[in-house]
């Protein structure tokens, strides 16, 4: 599978440590909800890399609901503290 970069458009919180965020594409994928993309979450180490499912998709935007845990090492705390236009490497 090859590499895209997605960009975070929208960031809801939905509970205190749940996060719905949504991603658009620079390219049209097809991909499914229950699918996983291989998301490269922390800048400062790119071989640190974590596997989330996606919610909904339309081609264009990407939705995934992450639960942010404070003790996250990379995980979800990177990727669910990341700021609206930041851009993000997946698989």
């Amino acid at each position: 599978m090859t590499s895209f970069f997605i960009h975070l458009v929208q960031k809801i919180q939905l509970t205190y440590d749940v996060y719905e965020l949504i991603y658009k594409t620079q390219e049209t994928v097809n991909i499914l909800p229950g699918q996983f993309l291989l998301c490269e979450t922390n800048e400062t180490n790119p071989r640190l890399r974590r596997a989330y499912s996606v919610s909904f998709s339309d081609g264009e935007n990407i939705h995934f609901i992450i639960k942010r845990l404070a003790d996250g090492k990379g995980g979800s705390k990177a990727i669910c503290d990341q700021e609206i236009g930041h851009m993000m490497q997946v698989w």
